[in-house]
């Protein structure tokens, strides 16, 4: 097996052994409606609140959907974790920090071994990037969930009108990195049939539709976009049952609650989630997106660590 070598690797192994054990603590002023489900929105770093939740979500999750920071040349992100002496610093863009891979790699890693224990014995891991991390990414969970494992990269046309840039090139394009639990045990959506391996923007919506909602982190160079509600139900449409668990660490605007919410109305399911985000993006603008959702905000619990 091909294993990555980065600067900060045995830290990122340290960091995912020996996380102290957090709490949850809700917050029934911020939480929304009577839930009569277990959908749940959570304030807090998602390494220490996939600690807290792993007593009781431990071999549960159907869906680990996962947007996190793509790395891309003029992005710029906060470093969130105490490795080395990164911890609240600024990742530069590209010709700015020769480390830049390096430590999302460090980030990524951790993370990734917690998903892989939350997640059920059939459940799917579902990563979206472009190609600034995809291959490195690759490399990651084929260490982490096993080669085996890999089910497919499903190429998402983001854009019909892709912006021009100092690229020779014009980006249209995001993978999503598909794994399993346990490929043996894998199976997608019954009704779902054969998945294609592309998706054009007619099918799963575009960048366009989801619109910019703020800057990703403070000091970024460029705002947040989330991925389109069509794009999300297309993927559980794909690979969970009506009754899954969507675990979305990389919240941000709230999208993929509204996803499952839309989605179970359209075909009577009764799936649930769990998001997180970090700071006021949680109790502020995802509260505030769900509120948009079509037919009602969904219901959820609202908690935060302690």
């Amino acid at each position: 097996m091909i294993c990555l070598d980065w600067i900060g690797r045995e830290d990122a192994i340290r960091l995912a052994e020996s996380q102290p054990q957090r709490k949850l603590q809700k917050i029934p002023e911020l939480s929304s409606g009577v839930c009569a489900f277990d959908n749940a929105v959570i304030q807090g770093d998602n390494l220490q609140v996939m600690t807290a939740l792993a007593p009781t979500l431990r071999g549960r999750v159907n869906l680990a959907f996962l947007d996190p920071p793509y790395n891309a040349a003029r992005e710029r992100w906060v470093y969130p974790d105490r490795v080395r002496n990164w911890y609240g610093t600024v990742v530069g863009a590209e010709g700015e920090d020769p480390l830049r891979h390096d430590k999302w790699l460090s980030m990524m890693y951790p993370r990734l071994v917690l998903l892989r224990i939350l997640l059920a014995s059939s459940g799917t891991l579902l990563v979206t990037l472009d190609d600034h991390e995809a291959h490195h990414a690759r490399a990651l969970l084929d260490e982490i969930f096993g080669s085996e494992n890999f089910l497919a990269n499903v190429i998402w046309e983001k854009t019909r009108t892709p912006e021009d840039s100092a690229s020779h090139f014009l980006e249209a394009h995001t993978h999503l990195l598909v794994y399993a639990k346990d490929s043996e045990t894998w199976r997608p959506n019954p009704s779902a049939g054969k998945i294609p391996t592309l998706w054009s923007a007619a099918e799963a919506g575009d960048t366009h539709e989801a619109g910019v909602v703020e800057p990703r982190e403070p000091g970024a160079a460029y705002p947040f976009v989330p991925k389109p509600v069509k794009l999300l139900r297309r993927i559980l449409r794909a690979v969970t049952h009506r009754k899954g668990l969507v675990f979305d660490p990389f919240a941000g605007s709230g999208t993929m609650g509204r996803a499952v919410f839309e989605q179970n109305a359209a075909d009577g399911g009764a799936r649930t989630f769990v998001l997180v985000e970090a700071g006021e993006k949680a109790s502020i603008l995802l509260p505030r997106r769900l509120a948009e959702t079509p037919g009602g905000s969904p219901s959820y619990n609202f908690y935060t660590l302690v």
